[in-house]
């Protein structure tokens, strides 16, 4: 037992750089510098930082230790309700608030707001090609940094206006939900419609959507619970025929392992909702009365590669929970930018850093945080073949001049 012990702690310190016991800690306006309690949307970036975005207190920077708070007053955001992030391969973060879309590249603001359809931003994602795919009261648009292209209901398939949630599959197609619309899949030419009347979807209320590595959307829908596609079959989940414990979700994200985190609001009308996670047979709920979760209601999810569980919560500030215990950064980690690349990979993986410091060895370790391969290598961006691996999800942990770093990758 003394012997397996002492594994798993070495495990989880190779993975996680260093570990705290405690599996909540949470982060409010008495105990920490968050701006407001209220959180709306969350990111992470390649450094492992947290980006959290306010309803009316602008958007918060964490870096395990300190913060940075941005808002209309103190910087060029442009609004302080900031309802989605997204962070592109170079790093900048795009900000979409109720007052326009901007770029902060960490040093500078850029606001776009010309090509926009509305300035009342509800969702951002960012393609492969870098595109930004941009969700608005009044219309999607797409932003390839130069060029905007905007698809309505005038315009093109695109079923409502008001568009709630994004997601792009590895398949590059977009699934975009809509307030009272269903949910839409477009391939870059087709338009596929799910609402109510064209299949079983049981609520045209789309709130949140992700997709797993199989190709299945999971969709959380406002009083209707949630829905599984995987193409041409649907499985439904809700309160009288599953473990959800309500039916209104607000938040979905999926962790390493393929479990389904989603965030409700049910709180809003006197249920005990919060925090539900679904491994594909099991539920588990966190709430207010059962757990650490200061607030019932969970309008966003964020989840680290150290498989910390964010969640940012209407009322309770942000929340941290792992179950093996929340992990912090190991500060010999590297702040390089490392873009692993192509991701999923068949063949080879490619590691690309944002500085000419050499790697010098890479491990891979599988899901479960056992080595499968050690390389050593002498470059300062190398190619390692994964051919060989069985298909599903590895960790690199990256050795430079400059400290480490871990990237997590799929391998099909």
């Amino acid at each position: 037992m003394k012997k397996l012990t002492l594994l798993f702690i070495a495990l989880f310190i190779v993975l996680a750089g260093k570990a705290q016991n405690q599996q909540w800690v949470n982060h409010d306006t008495t105990n920490s510098g968050m701006p407001g309690n209220d959180v709306r949307s969350l990111a992470i970036d390649e450094q492992e930082n947290i980006w959290i975005g306010t309803e009316n207190n602008g958007l918060a920077h964490f870096d395990g230790t300190n913060w940075s708070i941005y808002d209309t007053a103190s910087s060029d955001l442009p609004g302080n309700q900031v309802e989605a992030i997204a962070i592109d391969d170079q790093e900048n973060k795009w900000i979409g608030t109720w007052e326009g879309m901007a770029k902060f590249d960490g040093a500078s603001w850029t606001v776009y707001n010309a090509g926009l359809p509305a300035k009342m931003i509800q969702a951002i994602t960012i393609d492969d090609q870098g595109n930004k795919w941009i969700g608005t009261t009044d219309g999607l648009a797409k932003f390839d940094g130069t060029n905007w292209s905007v698809y309505d209901t005038t315009s093109s398939g695109i079923p409502g206006n008001n568009v709630i949630a994004i997601t792009i599959d590895d398949q590059s197609n977009k699934w975009i939900g809509t307030y009272d619309k269903g949910i839409v899949k477009f391939d870059g030419s087709n338009w596929s419609i799910y609402d109510t009347t064209t299949s079983v979807l049981p609520g045209n209320k789309v709130r949140a959507i992700t997709t797993d590595g199989q190709g299945n959307a999971w969709i959380g829908l406002d009083g209707a619970g949630m829905a599984n596609f995987d193409g041409s079959s649907w499985s439904i989940f809700n309160e009288s025929n599953s473990g959800l414990p309500d039916n209104d979700l607000r938040s979905i994200a999926m962790d390493t392992q393929g479990n389904i985190w989603m965030g409700m609001t049910g709180a809003l009308f006197g249920h005990d909702a919060g925090v539900a996670k679904f491994d594909g047979t099991n539920w588990d709920s966190y709430n207010e009365a059962t757990s650490d979760l200061p607030n019932n209601s969970v309008p966003a999810i964020a989840i680290d590669e150290m498989e910390n569980k964010y969640f940012g919560t209407a009322g309770g500030g942000l929340s941290v929970f792992n179950e093996n215990g929340v992990s912090v950064k190991d500060k010999q980690q590297t702040r390089d930018n490392i873009h692993v690349y192509p991701n999923p990979a068949h063949d080879h993986v490619n590691i690309e850093k944002s500085n000419r410091k050499k790697v010098l060895s890479i491990d891979i370790l599988n899901s479960q945080g056992k080595l499968v391969e050690s390389i050593k290598t002498n470059s300062p961006n190398p190619e390692i073949n994964v051919k060989e691996l069985a298909g599903g999800i590895y960790f690199l942990k990256i050795r430079s001049e400059n400290g480490y770093g871990i990237r997590k990758f799929l391998k099909h």
